[in-house]
């Protein structure tokens, strides 16, 4: 995807992640995950998520010893994680886990 395409997709997937945890009850679980291996797709937008809802926590996706038995990695922030194809025989995969808390 060119550089412009990939920019114009960010505000969709603002919205897309704002209406999803709009809709999650205290204590619910949202993975918001994409098939990107940018970082303005993935950390950055659950960054500027978390900034906007206080009432957002980002979780674990998995333990350090889930990520080392599935070859995965950890993302830029170390709650997510990343699979790449050469590591793990995918496509690029980007995961995070986001809960709701109970203010």
């Amino acid at each position: 995807m060119d550089e412009k395409k990939m920019e114009n997709t960010i505000p969709l997937q603002k919205n897309l992640l704002k209406n999803g945890f709009k809709h999650l009850k205290p204590g619910g679980i949202l993975i918001y995950s994409t098939c990107s291996f940018a970082k303005s797709q993935n950390e950055d937008v659950v960054e500027w998520f978390l900034q906007e809802n206080k009432e957002a926590k980002i979780l674990p996706v998995f333990s350090d010893e889930k990520i080392n038995e599935i070859k995965c990695q950890k993302g830029f922030n170390d709650k997510t994680i990343r699979f790449d194809p050469i590591n793990n025989k995918t496509g690029g995969l980007f995961v995070s886990k986001i809960t709701k808390l109970e203010l």
